[in-house]
């Protein structure tokens, strides 16, 4: 029998005048939390776990706001384009899947990997995607068509 283990984010507020600081305990993940990103200056949070998910967290209303199904294993890398439009995922199921952020659509799924992707990155033009991972690659994934950049 599998025990499911429940993460539980939390979520820092600096207040630099009253130098208080406030800790919001948040559920999420079933499982640890391989990555953190942050997202429009620091309003949202991009979480990927062993539970196979990303997770986007509303820092401000101290929330999650989407969920971004589709990995097999456990995520360990992310990337957002420069529009801030496009969030690139790579786990241990060795495959990118590229998102609409806003609508939580996969947009496109890279399996040229054969062993688990660790780094992924942006060009600073959002066309061209880099990935790295346990098989001694590097990736250029070439998709502006699909990306819509």
């Amino acid at each position: 029998m599998k025990a499911h283990i429940f993460l539980l984010l939390s979520l820092w507020s600096f207040s630099v005048f009253a130098q208080e600081l406030k800790t919001v305990v948040q559920r999420g993940h079933l499982g640890d939390v391989t990555k953190i990103i942050s997202y429009k200056k620091g309003k949202y949070v991009f979480t990927a776990g062993q539970d196979y998910s990303v997770k986007l967290w509303d820092t401000h209303l101290k929330k999650e706001v989407k969920t971004y199904s589709g990995h097999d294993y456990a995520v360990l890398a992310m990337a957002i384009s420069p529009n801030d439009s496009i969030l690139a995922t790579g786990g241990k199921d060795d495959k990118v899947i590229c998102w609409n952020i806003f609508t939580g659509e996969s947009l496109f799924t890279f399996e040229k990997h054969r062993k688990r992707i660790t780094s992924l990155a942006f060009s600073l033009d959002g066309k061209l995607i880099a990935s790295g991972g346990y098989d001694l690659s590097l990736i250029h994934i070439s998709e502006p068509t699909r990306l819509g950049m």
